[in-house]
């Protein structure tokens, strides 16, 4: 061991005496200039030139190769600094563009040494603070807007002036920094131009031996100096060094924008490389202040014989305010840090932004990882919300849109669960006589990959935006993705809808909830995980949380709404998760309005707490529409039919039929019928929609499964039919409600009511406690008594129940012969409520079931063939 630092020693030795052959001192005590071109330094040639600057300033621009530099005090204690020109760019390639130097690329085959502070005496330093690009200029220059700017951009993105001058957005390398910062936005108003800030310069250093900084290398921009102008964004700092080591600072900090109106710049970029390192200063690349502050830059370090590095974003003690931008796939070699006040995420309006971190991540508290707000535009996207009467709806994304107060329609859902990449759509926008008024913008997309652990303190968010003025729609929630070994912390993952604005008596419609999903080997994660839908006169659809401890296998799927329904949570056709499934209270799962049919199929449990819901009430077949719609007589209307048959209107209009498969219902249930009187055409109710449920273990009721009729708001007109709910599982448990009833008619003197629909469930134990009902809906004739089957998986006999809640109504029809299990043992089966009529008997073979006739449950002239037992309680 001895021996190898020996000849680590001799070898090092070796090199620095190569390196010093013929080499001649160079002193420089006034102000220098070196230019792209030249070869030497006061007669010296460059490359062998030993320089050292004593209280001077030495300005160098193109690509130079030196044999050391020293910076340092003079002995009247005036500071030395090393700069290059203003925006200063050479071409070596001359004029192809192949080979361009940005700012100053230096080569040192020695040492460094930077001098520092002491007492009152000033640090010596690089000094590039203000040498980018200048005001208005680069590829990421502030706007102006009403009289304010913008802050410029670099590794951060500019802060917005405060009337809503966009910054610039970010650009450039974090492992090889080269670019300049780009200026602020100017400040044009009625008083004449005004100063903004300066982009940092750029600087690359190439260190072969030691390099030693006590005082500073900066690379800043520069505030604005008057107005309400915009400051410029930090530069570039590249060093690769064999040695690093001192205490001093290095720093490519954004500009200030001009008190409280011009926008902070963003924060510019570091990388350093090194062989050892023993520095113990500090580093500074959060964005300048302003009215929005500018974005963080970022800090890439990397020990030379180690694969992994560290990436830090921090903004330091600046408020958060823009965003670190990334775009597209990102590899970071490195684990990453994102520090207090920094916001990384994708570009506004970017189909989304995938980081691979190769170690670990720490999102500290105060730190964000966020595509808030940067999804689909207003009015834009797969499901943006509509606009209606001067109202407008929510964005749809995992939750549906919330309505307006005025019936626009919120936006459907889509996107995937388990792989969420979608941004959210936007809000709807209030047209009434007013002007356009501002709808929320949709929450973007973001993937977070970690290949080591993740820790969460702070936020990972894909937010919806809320609508801002009048009556708009809030944005839909994004999309969030996180993977990692391990994943820690008390923090919050979340994807949220925006709240539309309110108005008085009504108001837009909030936006669905986004998509997250969460992998990892081992979750231990304490913090929050959610994505509910925004506030609004009806509240956006819960969106879905997917987590998944690798390790553990089965997944969870939560939808959960805070407490508050609103929109539903749609899923359509078939649905097969490797999962258990909790609806929280306020969420709703079920299919879209009209779709014909859902089934969800879940390898674990389902729960479905106090609050919250698996409905498809009033989304089956429209009104007047379906196998069985309600008809209309003298300006009234009848219910639709399904399991059971429609009411009567109050001028006979006759209700419709039953159809549909007692033990197997999959059916949407009728419309109601439309009363058409002279006063025009009056709202009838929908059917209920159709849901399959097969789940492996337990489902547990506490709040609600039901596919209801809706009810007939207005006018004389009938309810809709329930619909068909079927259940598979392995238990069942619970104290809640299962219902498949009919909507009433209205007013429920006049309009017929919906008929019952269909509910069948067989389970292999059960310790249900709640109730299971398809009933009727009410009106001049309530509608008749759905069908309820139950059977236990093994057994041979099952239960179906047609009870009409105690009021008769329409009849439970049955036609031909009907088998519902067993053999066709015969008996004549009495309500106790209404004795049965003595004509058009028909046989019903009941193989295996049991037939209970509840008070109310009118099944007309029929007669049941079962071989169980007879209830006619």
């Amino acid at each position: 061991m001895a021996r190898c630092v020996l000849f680590a020693g001799i070898a090092g030795a070796m090199a620095w005496l190569s390196s010093s052959v013929g080499a001649q001192p160079v002193l420089v005590t006034a102000p220098t200039t070196v230019g792209p071109a030249d070869s030497t330094i006061l007669g010296v040639p460059l490359a062998t030139a030993q320089i050292t600057v004593q209280g001077a300033t030495l300005t160098m621009s193109g690509r130079h190769t030196v044999a050391s530099l020293t910076l340092e005090r003079s002995l009247a204690g005036q500071a030395a600094v090393l700069t290059h020109p203003g925006a200063a760019s050479f071409d070596y390639s001359g004029g192809a563009g192949t080979d361009v130097v940005i700012g100053l690329w230096l080569t040192v085959t020695g040492n460094v040494s930077i001098q520092g502070a002491s007492g009152v005496l000033p640090a010596c330093g690089v000094d590039l603070s203000g040498r980018g690009h200048g005001p208005e200029v680069g590829p990421g220059a502030g706007t102006s807007s009403g009289g304010t700017a913008a802050g410029g951009a670099h590794g951060g993105g500019g802060g917005r002036s405060s009337v809503g001058a966009l910054g610039g957005q970010s650009y450039g390398s974090f492992l090889e920094p080269s670019s300049f910062g780009s200026g602020g936005g100017r400040d044009t108003d009625c008083c004449g131009y005004r100063t903004p800030g300066s982009g940092g310069g750029a600087f690359r250093l190439i260190v072969q031996g030691s390099l030693t900084v006590d005082g500073f290398i900066a690379a800043d921009g520069t505030g604005a100096s008057v107005g309400e102008s915009g400051g410029g964004a930090g530069g570039s700092i590249w060093i690769t060094a064999g040695q690093f080591v001192g205490s001093g600072r290095i720093s490519a900090r954004g500009g200030d924008g001009w008190t409280s109106a011009g926008g902070g710049g963003g924060g510019g970029r570091v990388a350093v490389g090194y062989a050892s390192s023993a520095y113990a200063g500090t580093w500074d690349v959060a964005g300048g202040a302003g009215a929005q502050s500018g974005g963080a830059g970022t800090v890439f370090t990397r020990q030379s014989s180690v694969a992994v590095g560290l990436l830090v974003i921090d903004n330091g003690s600046t408020p958060a305010g823009a965003t670190t931008e990334f775009t597209g796939t990102v590899a970071i070699p490195a684990s990453l840090r994102v520090g207090a006040g920094a916001i990384v995420g994708p570009r506004i309006g970017e189909a989304g932004l995938r980081l691979q971190v190769q170690g670990d991540a720490t999102v500290e508290a105060g730190g964000h990882v966020s595509a808030s707000f940067r999804g689909f535009a207003a009015e834009s996207g797969d499901a943006p919300g509509q606009n209606s009467g001067g109202t407008a709806a929510g964005g749809g994304h995992g939750g549906a849109g919330g309505n307006s107060s005025v019936g626009a329609l919120g936006g459907g859902t889509y996107g995937s669960v388990q792989f969420p990449a979608t941004m959210g759509s936007g809000g709807g926008r209030d047209t009434d006589c007013c002007g356009g008024r501002t709808p929320g913008r949709g929450g973007g997309a973001v993937w977070l990959d970690v290949g080591g652990a993740l820790t969460i303190q702070g936020e990972i968010s894909a937010h919806g935006e809320a609508a801002l003025v009048a009556e708009s729609g809030g944005g839909a929630g994004g999309s969030v993705y996180v993977s990692a070994q391990s994943i820690t912390g008390a923090g919050v993952i979340a994807a949220d809808g925006g709240a539309g604005a309110p108005a008085a008596g009504g108001g837009g419609g909030g936006g669905g909830g986004g998509r997250v999903a969460v992998y990892a080997q081992v979750f231990s994660f304490t913090g929050v995980a959610r994505a509910v839908g925004g506030d609004g006169f009806v509240r956006g659809g819960a969106g879905t949380v997917y987590v998944r401890p690798t390790a553990a296998g089965l997944a969870t799927l939560t939808v959960d709404n805070a407490g508050v329904a609103g929109a539903t949570t749609e899923f359509s056709g078939d649905v097969s998760l490797p999962a258990s499934l909790v609806v929280g209270p306020g969420g709703i799962v079920g299919p879209p309005v009209g779709v014909a049919g859902l089934h969800l199929q879940f390898a674990g449990d389902v729960t479905v707490q106090v609050g919250g819901a698996i409905a498809a009430d009033a989304r089956g077949f429209a009104p007047e529409s379906g196998p069985a719609p309600g008809t209309s007589s003298g300006g009234t209307a009848a219910g639709g039919g399904h399991g059971g048959a429609g009411g009567n209107s109050s001028v006979e209009a006759p209700g419709g039929g039953t159809y549909g498969s007692v033990v197997a219902p999959v059916t949407l249930g009728s419309g109601g019928g439309r009363d058409t009187d002279c006063c025009g055409y009056r709202t009838p109710g929908r059917g209920g929609g159709a849901i399959r449920l097969t789940v492996v273990g337990t489902v547990t009721i506490s709040g609600r499964a039901s596919v209801e009729g809706g009810d007939a708001p207005a006018g004389e007109s009938g309810g809709g039919a329930g619909g068909s709910l079927w259940i598979t599982c392995g238990a069942l448990a619970g104290a809640g409600v299962i219902s498949a009833d009919g909507g009433d008619g209205a007013p429920v003197t006049l309009g017929g009511g919906g008929g019952g629909g269909r509910i069948a469930v067989q389970f292999g134990s059960s310790a249900f406690a709640g109730v299971m009902t398809s009933v009727g809906g009410a009106g001049f004739v309530k509608g008749g008594a759905g069908t309820v089957y139950t059977r236990q998986t093994g057994q041979p006999l099952g239960t179906l129940t047609i009870g009409n809640g105690g009021v008769f109504g329409a009849t439970t029809e049955f036609s031909g012969s009907v088998t519902a299990a067993a053999d066709h043992g015969r008996r004549r089966a009495r309500s106790s409520a209404r004795p049965w009529a003595t004509r058009r008997w028909r046989s019903i073979s009941a193989p295996g079931g049991v037939i209970i006739l509840r008070p109310g449950g009118h099944q007309g002239p029929r007669r049941f063939g079962y071989a169980g037992q007879a209830d006619p309680a």
